[in-house]
């Protein structure tokens, strides 16, 4: 809310005397605008309206203005009756007072009434005659004019101190305070806004520090010690993430008894963070490690002496890897027997796992079914007579991981019957099937009636397969003794086959670039050469147009393209350049008949039937303009979509 201070009226202002008839009826009007806390308004240029009422409250005002008044501290300084001059009605005979409204806002309130001064507009004619020795001639205490000035009568002399001067003009007196050493302000600098300061021009300033003022460039170094923080005063709240590093953290500031029980945790631990300089060792002795015995870690001796291994034995693990592994450098990792039809190998996860007439048998929740590596041999070999040669299972790592590093499979499984030669599933993010060999086949599967290789996945790949020098994969008829290779794929990437390729589309199609936004096409639109782009396609818009492409193919059997096999497609558009394609068309020259040759038409993206030149009795078609044969008769009644044996020529 906004309240005034009026600190002064005057009035210059003429009745009609003669004496004074070039003297304008006007009214200067000053005074202070605060809010209820008494902090003066906003420097600056404000809209005030200023009102001449005959009543305290209530009423029409007299006479009223507008000003764009300027204020310096709260204060302003206007001219009532400047800009329209005050009515002769008012005569100034009876109380008269001023409201004042702020911004637009409503009028203050309670109006101000004016003092004595301005009723000397209602002197009668020989008042204003009165000279200035009539005016020392006046009996004691008359009231009306000025006799004396703080008690002090005849001439005064205004004089300025402290830096403050006093200067005239006519008759405007003018009183400048600069500041000074005695009193008075100066002037504020506050370049760097560290100082906050209310009323800069006075007369009298507060001065404060800003807010989040006082930075590192502010405090000397070493000026923060511990002695000056109090405690408790330093939480996380006010470190930033990553703010303490250890250059900030003194050599043996942190210690025990500066750690909150339960502080620490694997989450505020980076990785790798704990290395063996940070470990002590104190209490341990040669050949112990940290054990944990349910209450405390400790430093302890292994079980077992530290190597060797007792048969018949059992063992448990909490640990998300391997549970059992053997490596060998010259010769078979592990070698495992069981007569008849009994399990070679069975690993069990919460629940006894029982299979029969399984050579290798291996099951991991979190790890590898079975893992086997060989330097000069079978990495994992499994043969069945009546089951599966290798399974493995995994619900997130490897089924069966085999690997070899000179001539034979990483992974060999052979099987008699109709069961699988190797089999690995995978139901999460792992691989199925890995084999992996130096100089041989990563992975060998032979079956006389069965599935020879089976990979079975949810979300990750079924069947991955790689080589350095030679083919990919190779496909075999025939038997184990005289096999007949049928298709290949090359360590290049190409593919060749002895029989038919056989798609689930039925056209040709080369992938390539359009103009324009992407989403603005759809299959079957009919395409052109770009006039101004090279090695892009647009949509068709002018009849029998030479440029024509293809058609926007909608399932192509083949899609060309100079883009690798990892690369991102998602920006072409497959025209489909030879083939049966669904086409876009129109009635543009009337309907369509089975075999019609087809060409552009003027509706964007579609296609009409081309109308031939009759010459010497022979229908000749536009060269270059005709995009394919209709497969499908179309009358109408506008547009629509038919299938077209494109053969753009």
């Amino acid at each position: 809310m906004i309240r005034h201070i009026l600190t002064m009226t005057a009035l210059l202002l003429t009745l009609g005397l003669t004496a004074y008839a070039q003297i304008p009826r006007t009214l200067s009007v000053q005074g202070a605008l605060t809010d209820n806390s008494g902090k003066a308004l906003t420097d600056g240029t404000h809209s005030l309206r200023v009102a001449l009422y005959s009543s305290a409250a209530g009423g029409s005002a007299l006479h009223q203005e507008t000003f764009s008044a300027q204020l310096r501290g709260g204060v302003f300084s206007v001219v009532l009756g400047a800009a329209t001059p005050i009515p002769a009605a008012v005569a100034f005979d009876a109380p008269y007072w001023l409201g004042f409204s702020v911004d637009g806002a409503a009028e203050l309130s309670p109006r101000t009434p004016m003092t004595s001064v301005p009723y000397a507009l209602y002197a009668d004619e020989s008042a204003h005659a009165a000279t200035a020795d009539e005016a020392s001639s006046l009996a004691p205490g008359a009231t009306g004019v000025v006799t004396s000035l703080n008690g002090t009568d005849g001439d005064i002399t205004l004089l300025g101190a402290g830096g403050t001067s006093v200067t005239r003009d006519g008759g405007t007196i003018t009183i400048t305070s600069s500041g000074g050493s005695a009193s008075g302000i100066a002037g504020l600098q506050n370049g760097d806004g560290t100082i906050a300061i209310q009323n800069p021009n006075g007369p009298v300033a507060t001065v404060s520090v800003a807010q989040s003022s006082i930075n590192t460039l502010h405090l000397v170094d070493d000026a923060v010690t511990g002695s000056k923080i109090a405690d408790g005063a330093v939480n996380a709240q006010k470190l930033g993430d990553g703010s303490v590093v250890d250059a900030k953290i003194v050599q043996g500031a942190v210690t025990e008894e500066k750690i909150a029980n339960g502080a620490v945790t694997g989450v505020k631990i980076a990785r790798s963070a704990v290395t063996l300089e940070k470990i002590s060792t104190a209490g341990a002795s040669s050949g112990q490690v940290p054990t944990f015995d349910g209450s405390a870690l400790n430093w302890a001796t292994p079980q077992s002496g530290g190597g060797g291994l007792t048969l018949p034995y059992t063992g448990q693990t909490s640990a998300n890897g391997v549970a059992f592994s053997l490596k060998s450098t010259g010769g078979t990792a592990m070698v495992v027997e069981a007569p008849g039809k009994r399990t070679a190998i069975a690993g069990t996860i919460d629940k006894p796992w029982v299979r029969t007439n399984v050579g290798v048998l291996g099951f991991a929740e979190n790890g590898e079914g079975v893992c086997g590596e060989s330097e000069n041999g079978l990495g994992v070999r499994g043969w069945s007579q009546d089951g599966v040669g290798v399974t493995g299972l995994s619900t997130n790592g490897t089924g069966v991981h085999g690997i070899a590093s000179s001539s034979g499979p990483g992974v060999h499984g052979e099987s008699a019957t109709s069961q699988p030669g190797v089999r690995a599933e995978n139901t999460s993010t792992g691989s199925g099937l890995l084999g992996v060999a130096e100089n041989g086949t990563g992975v060998q599967g032979t079956s006389t009636s069965g599935t020879a290789l089976y990979g079975s996945t949810t979300t990750g790949v079924g069947l991955k397969v790689r080589s350095q020098a030679g083919d990919v994969i190779q496909g075999y008829t025939g038997t184990v003794f005289a096999p007949n290779i049928v298709f290949r794929v090359t360590t290049n990437g190409t593919v060749k086959a002895d029989g038919t390729f056989l798609p689930g589309g039925a056209d040709l199609a080369e992938g390539i670039e359009v103009d324009g936004a992407l989403s603005e096409y759809e299959p079957g639109d009919v395409l052109v050469i770009s006039a101004a782009s090279d090695r892009r396609v647009v949509r068709s818009s002018r009849p029998n147009a030479v440029n024509v492409a293809g058609v926007y193919a909608t399932k192509p059997g083949v899609l060309l393209s100079p883009a690798g096999v990892e690369d991102d497609m998602s920006h072409l558009v497959p025209l489909g350049v030879v083939g049966i394609i669904p086409t876009k068309v129109c009635m543009e020259n009337g309907p369509i008949q089975r075999g019609d040759p087809l060409v552009t038409s003027s509706t964007p993206g579609h296609a009409m039937k081309a109308r031939p030149v009759m010459i010497g009795g022979v229908a000749v078609y536009p060269t270059g303009a005709i995009l394919g044969k209709a497969l499908q008769n179309f009358s109408g009644p506008d547009t629509g979509k038919i299938e077209v044996l494109v053969n753009a020529r």
